[in-house]
């Protein structure tokens, strides 16, 4: 059974100490998170190797209009850091758990119950326990506000690809 509970989307300073600590806990959980870069070719490189990607990556920033979609997740006071970093020049960077080369099979099961907010809600050998985590977030009872729209997942052929189910 998942139980999904009032929660934000977590936000991680890569200007501060430890920030490569806490991005590890973040893809550990399975946690889609904000991280706000510092918009320098050293901060880059060092994103570029803690995420395992090309040394030449180009994080993209996220649109000032996306962050506001966003805010209903996000907790206030983060929400007035991340638009204060992007006044100053930083880089708001949303990290999709589905877009890390990392979370694929075997480090990840062959199906998951993904959100686009939240993340990788949970992990499946067979579709028919997938069906039931999925009905189970759908029918967790949330009074502030509605759980985001989520879906199955399968890895095919080396990328996740959503499964139309009836």
């Amino acid at each position: 059974m998942t139980l999904t509970i009032a929660r934000n989307i977590g936000v991680i300073d890569a200007t501060a100490a430890e920030w490569e600590d806490d991005v590890r806990k973040q893809i550990a959980s399975g946690s889609n998170f904000l991280l706000v870069l510092n918009n320098e070719r050293g901060a880059i490189s060092r994103f570029c190797a803690v995420f395992e990607m090309e040394n030449d990556c180009d994080p993209t920033p996220m649109a000032r209009c996306s962050l506001f979609s966003m805010s209903q997740y996000i907790d206030l006071k983060d929400f007035d850091e991340l638009l204060r970093a992007q006044d100053n020049g930083k880089r708001v960077v949303f990290i999709d758990q589905l877009d890390l080369a990392l979370n694929k099979p075997p480090r990840v099961r062959h199906y998951l119950v993904y959100c686009p907010v939240w993340g990788i809600i949970s992990q499946h050998d067979e579709l028919r326990q997938s069906r039931e985590s999925l009905e189970d977030y759908y029918q967790t009872l949330f009074h502030f506000r509605h759980n985001p729209d989520a879906a199955i997942y399968r890895f095919v052929d080396g990328k996740w690809q959503m499964l139309e189910i009836p």
